[in-house]
């Protein structure tokens, strides 16, 4: 699920609207141009006006502007930054937001929103963001976000969890009992470390501490001998990286900016029409 938002352009005063239109002329309560009338059984006036406001001025569909904002996932990750920092700079941010958000803002609140968003711009830092390399390729294997949780892999034949967190790559029972603890280790493993029972010996490079199980870490997904994607039983392939390591550092407000870039658009567009912000959330297709 995702965010869309848009603001209308001003030309409606500015237009002719079709006479067969103009009585029947509404915004509803989603701030869209509509004609009110029912569906059944005016099926064609409908169409045509579909048709005649998608060219009816400049603007395509007489939206001055339009802006996918974010991801269900990125907008909550926004939000934590918000609150993380201090919910009381951001109230009308953290309000208008929201994924289950689906009111107008009017431009009083673009306006706010605009301050708060200079604000997010120059004081907003997350936590810490751990990556977990293939230390031989520099290619990220595993993100560690907060807000996300730091289990990345499991294991029913070992009872295991591996994961990453803000000290590094950790290994632990499913009671939450820490076996291994590295932040540069490797992981060796026997000749065919596809088979379900492979060993897979980790071993810190600082102190030497080993842990054996049969959980290993993959990397990217390769191709067979000869050259297929899968076997003839259907199996698939991946690289198993040897030398690891973990690597933290602050995520800054930047990291967001196509979210807060796409709220400004939008938000300048509000204040400068005096038109409210209309937001539509967007189901993913599957």
């Amino acid at each position: 699920m995702s965010l869309t938002a848009s603001v209308m352009c001003q030309c409606l005063d500015a237009i002719v609207v079709p006479t067969k239109f103009e009585p029947y002329l509404h915004i509803n309560d989603d701030g869209f141009l509509c004609i009110q009338l029912p569906v059944a059984g005016n099926e064609k006036c409908h169409n045509q006006f579909e048709a005649w406001i998608a060219h009816a001025c400049e603007h395509e569909d007489m939206c001055l502007k339009q802006e996918p904002v974010a991801s269900e996932a990125d907008l909550q990750r926004f939000q934590h930054l918000l609150q993380d920092a201090d919910p009381a700079l951001f109230p009308t941010l953290l309000r208008e937001t929201q994924c289950a958000h689906k009111a107008l803002t009017p431009a009083t609140a673009a306006k706010q929103m605009l301050s708060e968003l200079g604000v997010f711009d120059r004081t907003v830092h997350s936590r810490l963001k751990t990556v977990l390399w293939n230390s031989e390729t520099a290619i990220s294997l595993w993100e560690y976000i907060p807000e996300y949780g730091s289990e990345m892999q499991s294991s029913s034949i070992d009872a295991l969890s591996l994961g990453v967190d803000a000290q590094g790559f950790f290994i632990q029972s499913d009671t939450g009992v820490e076996q291994f603890r590295s932040q540069r280790f490797t992981q060796t493993l026997g000749d065919d470390p596809s088979a379900v029972d492979a060993q897979v010996v980790y071993t810190d490079d600082a102190s030497g501490q080993c842990f054996e199980c049969h959980t290993a870490i993959t990397g990217k997904r390769i191709r067979w001998p000869n050259g297929a994607w899968q076997n003839d039983a259907g199996q698939i392939r991946f690289e198993y990286p040897v030398h690891l390591h973990t690597e933290s550092k602050p995520q800054a407000a930047e990291d967001l900016t196509y979210i807060t870039d796409a709220l400004k658009v939008i938000c300048l567009a509000a204040v400068e029409t005096g038109n409210p912000i209309r937001w539509q959330l967007n189901c993913a297709l599957t």
